[in-house]
């Protein structure tokens, strides 16, 4: 097929169709591929309105990390051609740079692309739009989290779904619901990071403090590569209060590790800004760090 479309454009150098055949290709196969790459910037650059070749470069530009040129070009290629695997794309990088409003929205509209046969594409958006709604914070959110939950088959059987359902009850205020959803969690794996996380959250939510804390280191060391967790720890460590806000070692290191491994996670910086403005007396830098705060939060 590939071959086919080459010798057609050899042939019809000016027709546009060889090259969007070989970019539906390449969006299904190869999509990081270099070959990929030049046949959607010349499908761009014959056709400068084309949707499929915003969506390849965006979902080429998903792939390597480029998630603002990813957003860029997938919104402008959705708006031609519409697709589910697209949306989910698009969802994808703006959970990336935690946009979750934007990305249970683009959930949404893949959704409503889904058809018969696209069981995959619609299990994977709904599990994304599952982890958006969650990750938001937001009590309504939490309900629609849980109608979404419904909707995945074995949702009860697989860890990472189960701890957003525990985390879906935090946010609607239901402690004890997300505590019992966390000890079903360790009873079955004793060292998950996710359960100890819930477990943390859940034990801060009541006033324990020492004891999240313990949960919380308990997470960071079974996911060091989480920023989150490290967020989770920094925070904590700033709410114990100014002796805890004073020791370098606790909320300083901790939100630190975090932004390190997210860059892209607002709430770090705007802590950070905080303990260099109250703890290091430093206006300049906390200034900045919370002006970069602000900027990623204008990403949610």
């Amino acid at each position: 097929m590939k071959e086919a479309c080459k010798a057609m454009l050899s042939l019809y150098p000016k027709q546009s169709y060889p090259l969007e055949v070989l970019c539906s290709h390449h969006l299904k196969t190869d999509v990081q591929s270099e070959e990929a790459s030049d046949c959607f910037s010349r499908l761009l650059e014959m056709a400068p309105n084309s949707g499929l070749a915003r969506v390849g470069l965006g979902t080429k530009a998903l792939q390597e990390g480029k998630y603002q040129d990813a957003i860029r070009n997938l919104a402008q290629g959705l708006k031609q051609a519409g697709s589910a695997p697209g949306w989910f794309s698009l969802a994808e990088a703006q959970l990336k740079l935690h946009r979750y409003s934007d990305s249970a929205l683009s959930c949404s509209q893949g959704l409503t692309l889904c058809a018969s046969g696209d069981e995959e594409v619609k299990m994977r958006l709904l599990r994304m739009r599952l982890e958006t709604l969650v990750r938001s914070g937001e009590a309504l959110a939490a309900d629609q989290a849980l109608e979404t939950l419904q909707q995945i088959p074995g949702a009860e059987t697989e860890t990472d779904l189960k701890a957003f359902k525990g985390r879906a009850y935090l946010n609607k205020g239901q402690t004890e619901e997300a505590l019992q959803v966390s000890s079903e969690l360790l009873a079955s794996q004793p060292n998950i990071s996710q359960g100890l996380a819930l477990r943390g959250l859940a034990q801060a939510a009541q006033g324990h403090l020492q004891l999240a804390e313990q949960s919380f280191l308990q997470a960071a060391a079974q996911s060091p590569d989480s920023g989150e967790n490290y967020f989770l720890l920094g925070k904590l460590y700033w709410d114990m209060g100014e002796e805890s806000r004073r020791d370098r070692s606790k909320a300083h290191t901790h939100l630190l590790k975090a932004a390190k491994l997210d860059p892209h996670l607002g709430r770090v910086y705007r802590y950070l800004g905080h303990y260099y403005r109250r703890v290091v007396r430093d206006a300049g830098r906390a200034r900045g760090l919370l002006q970069e705060g602000l900027r990623a939060g204008r990403h949610r």
